[in-house]
């Protein structure tokens, strides 16, 4: 069975409205697992000791309406990032979560705090209690 050349127009358009769609998705509501926030403040971590935390935060602000294209670049550095990520899993997850502009702002909050040194190890950014 052969599709007509209008059906297939017609798959294709579909099939791009769903791809914009979802590349310019302002929101996709992931969830943080225990696991991703750990990943997330490991690599806060890392650039802290390395006094990269201001440059990574201005990166992120700047990049945050282009944040699925700036996860895609990533991977394209893959073999250079096997310094700071030894396990491969642990490095397809930060590009999944930099995806996401809600685990965005999450990094910038654990990166912020950690330079000021108020951070409190496994607590989720934005859900303090205060008295």
């Amino acid at each position: 069975m052969s599709l007509s050349f209008r059906k297939l127009k017609k798959l294709n358009k579909q099939h791009m409205k769903d791809w914009f769609a979802h590349a310019f998705a302002v929101d996709g509501g992931l969830e943080l697992s225990a696991e991703d926030l750990a990943l997330l403040e490991k690599m806060a971590s890392w650039l802290v000791k390395r006094k990269l935390a201001e440059p990574s935060i201005m990166a992120l602000e700047t990049c945050k309406p282009l944040n699925f294209v700036g996860s895609q670049a990533l991977v394209f550095i893959r073999p250079f990032v096997h310094m700071v990520f030894k396990k491969k899993d642990e490095f397809d997850r930060f590009t999944t979560l930099l995806e996401d502009r809600g685990s965005i702002e999450k990094f910038i909050g654990i990166l912020e705090e950690m330079m000021d040194g108020k951070y409190d190890k496994g607590e989720i950014v934005g859900e303090k209690e205060t008295d």
